[in-house]
């Protein structure tokens, strides 16, 4: 049976608080980065810290279909207010 790694805890309220710190998304919550920008990081290497692997969950978590527990963690963390971006 094979083994999965699930996400730290932790690292899952991160992705849904801390927001992208530099780069065209600056300011965008982590969970919500755009899929075209985590594929271009998954392509060129995500950074070699804790941004990365916040940032590699994520890719992984909307490849898999996962979007709508990003979503309710949201919810959780910052109730029913909206948390859309209206940038580029």
């Amino acid at each position: 049976m094979q083994e999965v790694n699930l996400p730290n805890s932790d690292i899952l309220k991160d992705i849904v608080t801390l927001r992208m710190p530099y780069g065209q998304y600056c300011g965008v919550l982590m969970s919500r980065l755009p899929n075209a920008y985590l594929e271009w990081f998954k392509r060129q290497g995500m950074p070699p810290n804790k941004l990365g692997v916040m940032m590699d969950t994520v890719y992984e978590m909307k490849l898999n279909g996962l979007d709508s527990m990003l979503r309710e963690l949201e919810k959780q963390v910052h109730g029913d207010i909206d948390l859309s971006w209206n940038g580029y």
